[in-house]
């Protein structure tokens, strides 16, 4: 049984363990309604100091297991066909490929807006951000490494976080590796707050002293479009809504529309609604729009 309480103790009369704050059970092994465990068997996660993370489901519903039919698959940029398409330094300014260092060189930091690493990373949640680089100098090796990443939430309002990675002493090849969860950047947010900015990451920045080369920057994944035989992926939710096709939640169901109501700047987070067509139409209407397909000599939007 794996240890979910925070003091591994119980109570001496009724055995109730005590838990962290997001795990339920007498022996915390399972996560509490509207949160989801770690794994396919929804167990909690001895690493989270929370055991189990929020729903997330685009705020339309608490009720979500880990999804069974995703794999792990990490977004590669290796740069080894010298393009350097979405990367500049941080001022904005292009980078160079060196064909003797093998990457890219930059004397202000990286920051890429590729379409690889930006947009929808959800499926990134809790795995890692990797960057093999070579320092210009041993002694830039003083200075840490700092990991930026901006996204928005769901108003379209900006989320920033850092990560400072301290760096060796060495102009060969290191590796810079961040988990990317709420616990390990600043400031400190939540789990919901840290999922909604990867949904719509906009940059990730890379500051490293001196003059670098960045040869390889890896991105932790998922997916359910190939082999299935791969390693299970951890942390891609799937939700429950019958108001919704899939289970991200982020398509309406036949018969359901987006709400006319835009709170959201993100559509996906706006609620979807029963289609209004006044019993003049045999199809469903359609789901962005809400534009019925009218019959019996009518028309309109909602015939």
């Amino acid at each position: 049984m794996k240890k979910i309480s925070p003091f591994n103790s119980c109570d001496p009369v009724t055995g109730q363990c005590a838990c962290k704050d997001n795990v339920a059970g007498q022996k915390c092994d399972k996560c509490k309604n509207g949160y989801m465990g770690a794994n396919v068997e929804n167990e909690p996660d001895e690493e989270n100091t929370s055991g189990c993370v929020k729903c997330f489901c685009y705020k339309h519903s608490n009720q979500c297991t880990p999804a069974t039919d995703f794999v792990k698959k990490d977004i590669v940029e290796p740069f080894a066909d010298k393009t350097i398409t979405g990367w500049s330094d941080l001022n904005g300014n292009d980078v160079d490929y060196d064909d003797i260092s093998g990457g890219v060189i930059s004397e202000d930091g990286f920051v890429t807006t590729s379409e690889k690493f930006t947009g929808n990373q959800r499926n990134s949640y809790n795995d890692f951000l990797t960057m093999d680089v070579h320092l210009g100098d041993e002694l830039d090796a003083i200075d840490n490494c700092k990991v930026t990443i901006t996204g928005t939430d769901e108003f379209g309002a900006p989320i920033v976080v850092t990560k400072e990675v301290p760096l060796s002493q060495t102009t060969e090849e290191q590796q810079i590796s961040v988990k990317v969860n709420e616990r390990e950047f600043t400031p400190q947010i939540s789990d919901e707050e840290f999922i909604t900015m990867l949904d719509n990451i906009q940059t990730i920045a890379v500051d490293v002293p001196g003059r670098p080369c960045l040869s390889k920057v890896s991105l932790g994944s998922a997916t359910n479009d190939f082999d299935q035989s791969g390693e299970k992926a951890k942390y891609v939710e799937k939700c429950f809504d019958p108001k919704y096709e899939n289970s991200s939640l982020d398509k309406c169901a036949p018969g359901f529309t987006r709400s006319s109501e835009k709170i959201f700047v993100k559509d996906q987070y706006n609620p979807c609604v029963p289609c209004e067509c006044n019993d003049h139409a045999i199809e469903p209407c359609d789901p962005d729009t809400g534009a019925c397909k009218c019959l019996h000599n009518t028309k309109g939007k909602s015939c």
